[in-house]
């Protein structure tokens, strides 16, 4: 279904217009301000009526407006007066419809859907209108992966730095143990060193100490033969003493007190280097966590984002290989910004064929923005399609397409064309009338009952 004729009367900028399309491309031209835009606007009015149509529908200076579509099967009138809306439609074979708009409802898809501003949109909006238009809610996933995203930032920068730092920290190979060593300890083991030194140096005085009492005893034994006896057991007792002293002495070993010494010298830095590798091997266990835990939320993110795949999977994607992630659309895994124009403008087009499968009609704004390449592009998929797409362009060159002058059109592909009032009859009203106002339903019907 397709638009066959379109009329508009006091709409906007437009004075009158009476447009029969001869191609499935429809070209409206003009400068800027001539309303080229009603034009489009027309087509949604008359098929969406409601919220569509704008506060002010009718042109400056007048009271009623009137926009009529043939669309074969139905034609559509919506007429317009200072405070209501009305709508009559009739079937081809003059069947007066009892709800209009919900039959235009049931056969208009979004003919509001602009692909050439969809595709110029940026990477987020053309994400949100996407996601609108094929009914897929990801907005907790969307936040769940941002929040584990966050975390994982956190968690790898934490995990970056601590690796970093592990990996710069010094580690003292030649230091064993864990426990730092105490000083009162190694102090303790000096003085008993250095009293088990002084008890020897003392026992071997002592012991020489005899001897030469021994020989004392000796001169005195010259002197005093009476107490030879007595002398002569008292040396022969000190004999045996003193060598099994000597023989206690021979066994006996002195400590070393340099290597003690040296170790109080180097304590602090044996500690220094013991409280290091102690923290390196602590760094480490946390650096481990910290690794452990980021690849925990990637996965977990993965997870998120094959939730969404399954998700998408059971949504209608009128193109093929478009798809998204949390923060733009993708075509074939590839980020719809860096696909070429003529790319963009293919899957534009296509959603918006999607989403107008019954009335094949497209409409594009802003049309001066297609450079030749990219209408050949547009020409040909509307019309391999089977569509009809109306689109307007700014420009002065008379000879191609409806060009719009005060409202009116002025000329078709180069030839001159009349300006007229619709003679009355041409698109007959039925009686039955339905009353919309822009916002709201109205109970007034419009007085105007043909055009």
């Amino acid at each position: 279904m397709k638009i066959i004729n379109l009329r508009a009367e006091n709409i906007k900028k437009l004075t009158a217009i009476d447009i029969t399309p001869k191609d499935d491309v429809i070209l409206i031209t003009g400068e800027n301000g001539a309303g080229k835009s009603s034009v489009l606007d027309c087509i949604t009015w008359a098929l969406k009526g409601g919220r569509e149509i704008q506060e002010e529908p009718i042109k400056h200076g007048e009271d009623k407006g009137k926009i009529m579509l043939d669309l074969g099967d139905y034609v559509i009138l919506r007429s317009f007066t200072k405070n209501s809306t009305t709508l009559q439609i009739r079937s081809k074979e003059g069947a007066v419809q009892s709800s209009p708009q919900k039959l235009l409802d049931k056969i208009v898809g979004n003919i509001s859907f602009d692909p050439l501003d969809f595709m110029n949109n940026d990477k987020k909006k053309q994400r949100e209108i996407f996601l609108n238009l094929i009914g897929v809610d990801t907005t907790t996933l969307d936040k769940e992966e941002k929040d584990l995203r966050e975390e994982r930032l956190l968690i790898g920068r934490q995990k970056d730095q601590l690796i970093a730092r592990h990996k710069e920290m010094p580690e003292w190979k030649d230091v064993k143990g864990e426990e730092e060593i105490s000083i009162l300890s190694i102090s303790k083991q000096l003085q008993d060193a250095i009293k088990t030194n002084s008890d020897i140096d003392t026992f071997i005085q002592d012991n020489e100490n005899i001897k030469s009492t021994a020989m004392l005893d000796v001169e005195r034994k010259k002197e005093l033969e009476k107490e030879l006896a007595d002398l002569n057991l008292k040396i022969n007792n000190a004999k045996l003493v003193y060598q099994s002293n000597k023989e206690k002495i021979s066994t006996m070993v002195k400590i070393d007190t340099t290597p003690i010494e040296d170790s109080m010298a180097t304590l602090e830095t044996t500690n220094s280097h013991i409280r290091d590798n102690k923290e390196k091997a602590r760094v480490k266990l946390e650096s481990d966590a910290a690794v452990d835990n980021y690849e925990g939320l990637t996965k977990r993110i993965d997870e998120t984002i094959s939730k969404r795949k399954k998700l998408l999977e059971k949504a209608p994607i009128p193109v093929p290989g478009l798809s998204f992630n949390d923060g733009e659309l993708l075509y074939n895994d590839i980020p719809l910004g860096q696909a070429s124009d003529g790319e963009k403008l293919m899957i534009s087009l296509s959603i918006s064929m999607a989403l107008n499968p019954t009335l094949k009609v497209l409409r594009i704004k802003d049309g001066s923005l297609l450079d030749a390449k990219n209408r050949t592009i547009i020409s040909k998929q509307v019309k391999d399609k089977g569509y009809q797409l109306w689109y307007e362009s700014v420009g002065s060159d008379s000879k191609v397409g409806i060009v719009i002058e005060e409202g009116n059109i002025i000329s078709v592909d180069g030839q001159p064309a009349e300006s007229k009032k619709y003679p009355r009859g041409n698109a007959k009203v039925v009686k039955k009338e339905v009353v919309e106002d822009p916002k709201e339903e109205s109970d007034h019907a419009d007085p105007t009952s043909e055009w």
